[in-house]
């Protein structure tokens, strides 16, 4: 779970002994199902970090909230997390509508977020510096599928 490799500011690790990560994700609803391994993937992964006695010796805490897809959700997820549950860092949400949603609400409370959205807008440096995609961009899906079909399908056209 690369938000755990974060730098965080003393002062923030100085109110709390965990290092508190949010996640957003569709557990429940119509967009739930290809998440689920996403979840259980993060939730293994704190097991693990914890299990190896954490980061520096610090456990990892994870809050996590069922956004169901709802970019409303999201937004209010979001905003609770950064006021409330005083989260160093953000994963998540899992789907673009979500990200487009509450990307901005973390860059203006300088959030670390990390989520697999293709939508390019989200990772510019210049508004969202401390966000960061781990998949690949649209241009970059669209390349490597009109390379596949010319050169592996050897399809003449492709649309």
């Amino acid at each position: 779970m690369g938000a755990a490799s974060f730098s965080f500011p003393a002062s923030a690790m100085a109110q709390s002994e965990t290092i508190k990560i949010g996640c957003l994700a569709a557990i429940t609803g119509p967009a739930s199902a290809p998440t689920q391994g996403f979840n259980r993937g993060v939730n293994f992964a704190v097991e693990a970090i914890n299990g190896a006695g954490g980061v520096k010796g610090r456990k990892i805490e994870l809050v996590m909230r069922d956004t169901q897809g709802d970019p409303t959700k999201a937004v209010n997820a979001t905003q609770e997390m950064i006021s409330q549950q005083k989260v160093h860092a953000i994963w998540g949400p899992l789907n673009s509508g979500e990200a487009l949603a509450t990307t901005p609400i973390m860059a203006r409370a300088k959030m670390p977020n990390i989520h697999p959205c293709v939508v390019d807008s989200l990772i510019d440096p210049a508004k969202y510096p401390n966000a960061f995609r781990i998949a690949p961009s649209n241009t970059q899906w669209d390349d490597a599928v009109r390379s596949y079909c010319l050169k592996v399908l050897k399809v003449k056209r492709v649309a």
